[in-house]
């Protein structure tokens, strides 16, 4: 009995010591300094390679089919869109999604500072083609007087002002990357 817990113990450390080696040989450092590659500390460059490459190799095990949209760096919607509200406080964007949620943002109506007036706006991609049904906008405004507050929810006058810069910004945006790629050919 006593030889044959001997065994098991020789077992565990022997494995314990494989898995040990396996460990410390993958975090050890580099021997060739030379070989370390280098990273751009600009995010925005970064992206920019990253969206030149194309896509990856887990990109070939997507399914296709479906709703399943790529939002990012490349996608012009998104970045005219994050461009057109860059003044206001983002609550949640949820990248792969394609949903950005602002927090309410707005200005003191009188020096009293009794009557607010504050919008919070809900932008929704449904393509990431340059269309006006790509994008769907919902705002709220919310109006407080005297610490009574009332919500109004979809001001069309504010959804379409905003999208209409969405999509002007999108031209824009789109035509600077043809003459950047033309550029580049």
């Amino acid at each position: 009995m006593l030889h044959n817990y001997n065994i098991k113990n020789t077992v565990y450390l022997i494995f314990f010591a494989i898995i040990l080696s396996i460990f410390t040989h993958a975090c050890s450092k580099q021997d060739n300094p030379s070989k370390t590659k280098r990273i751009n500390p600009n995010v925005d460059e970064r992206a920019r390679e990253a969206a030149d490459k194309g896509p990856n190799i887990l990109d070939r095990f997507k399914d296709n089919q479906g709703t399943n949209f790529q939002f990012g760096t490349s996608n012009v919607l998104w970045r005219a869109t994050l461009s057109s509200i860059d003044f206001m406080p983002l609550l949640a964007v949820d990248y792969a999604g394609g949903v950005i949620v602002t927090d309410w943002y707005g200005k003191n109506l009188d020096k009293n500072l009794d009557k607010t007036e504050e919008i919070k706006l809900t932008v929704k991609f449904k393509s990431s083609e340059i269309s006006v049904t790509s994008i769907e906008i919902i705002s709220h405004k919310k109006i407080c007087e005297n610490f009574k507050c009332s919500i109004i929810a979809n001001n069309k006058s504010i959804d379409d002002a905003l999208k209409n810069k969405i999509f002007a910004l999108a031209r824009k945006i789109s035509i600077e990357d043809e003459n950047r790629k033309s550029k580049k050919k």
